[in-house]
């Protein structure tokens, strides 16, 4: 009598289907890894020192390893007055420019903070920045964060990160951003409590507050915090970040709805962001509402140029050095292979 055989369960058809994503993440997180060391050797070449932002190092870091966040593209962070001669240097050495511009480089950069370049792969890009984020009421200290900025080594190879003060900076003005555009997802604050799990207990935050303070920016990281609190519900965690919240309840803004999820809601929500996150900047409504009328076209043209038009930049790239007679990009070299 012949064996029945039984059809396989959703369960392993769920595991299976797992396994083949966690797999494409790996081989991807290994193509990031050489492009990294790649974009290390152009700069290193050029004299551009830089810092790394989350991407590879973050997942390593805070993840416990760069296959356990997975990561879209390469995030690079130069001093503004070399944000120039990185951009002739990328260009120069097979990268192009993916993110439009309105009318300059020069100008537009004067309404971002980061510019998007690709190459001839098609999977990878970079965003070059050159400030954390962009406000005029903002007045994020420049030279405290290459001052304090730390070394770390990632695969044998040295790397400058941000320091714990700054990590905790940069994802709450990420986190900040995405809220204001209504593209805010969990993973943000996720990151976020990555961060407090490995360096609350580092963290001066005393004098965390006073230098947000001056940077006008404590409002943006008082309210941050409080949003991760009251939506992981995590506060006993970390007493560190806990105390400068109740020693700056003032500084909370109420959410909109008196509901952390509304911030989360797709579509109508993006105008209650909005009008949220315009109460936390240090400056006059009115004044906010200028920057973003005035600021808008370049923005858009920088982090709304599409899929289409980056792919077109590709094509004209990869003509220009075919007839040029340009080799193919060099693979990086040295790196330690991922386990």
């Amino acid at each position: 009598m012949p064996t029945r055989r039984c059809a396989p369960s959703s369960r392993q058809y769920s595991l299976r289907t797992i396994d083949v994503y966690w797999q494409s993440q790996a081989e991807r997180q290994q193509s990031l890894l050489d492009e990294l060391w790649r974009l290390a050797d152009v700069f290193e070449a050029a004299g551009i020192e830089f810092v790394l932002l989350k991407g590879l190092y973050f997942a390593e870091r805070y993840y416990g390893g760069i296959e356990n966040r997975f990561s879209w593209d390469l995030d690079v962070l130069v001093r503004c007055s070399e944000a120039a001669s990185a951009d002739r240097v990328l260009r120069s050495s097979g990268y192009f420019r993916r993110s439009a511009v309105v009318l300059s480089r020069s100008l537009t950069s004067n309404f971002t903070h980061a510019f998007d370049y690709g190459n001839e792969r098609p999977r990878f890009s970079v965003d070059l920045h050159w400030l954390l984020s962009r406000h005029p009421s903002f007045r994020v200290d420049e030279d405290a964060i290459w001052k304090h900025r730390e070394d770390t080594s990632l695969y044998g190879r040295r790397f400058s990160v941000l320091s714990p003060e700054y990590e905790v900076v940069s994802n709450a003005l990420s986190t900040f951003r995405d809220i204001q555009r209504g593209a805010i997802r969990l993973r943000a604050l996720v990151d976020l409590y990555k961060v407090l799990e490995l360096e609350d207990a580092r963290i001066d935050w005393n004098a965390f507050f006073d230098k947000r303070q001056e940077e006008r920016i404590a409002g943006i990281a008082v309210n941050v915090l409080a949003l991760l609190f009251e939506l992981l519900e995590c506060e006993k965690r970390f007493p560190g970040a806990a105390g400068l919240l109740d020693r700056s309840r003032e500084r909370l803004v109420s959410l909109p709805g008196g509901d952390a999820e509304t911030l989360f809601a797709p579509g109508r929500a993006a105008l209650a962001n909005r009008a949220w996150t315009s109460n936390i900047y240090e400056c006059s409504r009115a004044r906010v509402a200028v920057w973003w009328l005035v600021s808008l076209p370049f923005r858009m043209a920088v982090y709304k140029s599409g899929r289409r038009y980056a792919n077109l930049k590709r094509r004209v790239h990869v003509l220009k050095r075919r007839l040029r007679g340009e080799e193919n990009l060099p693979a990086a070299a040295g790196r330690r292979p991922m386990p």
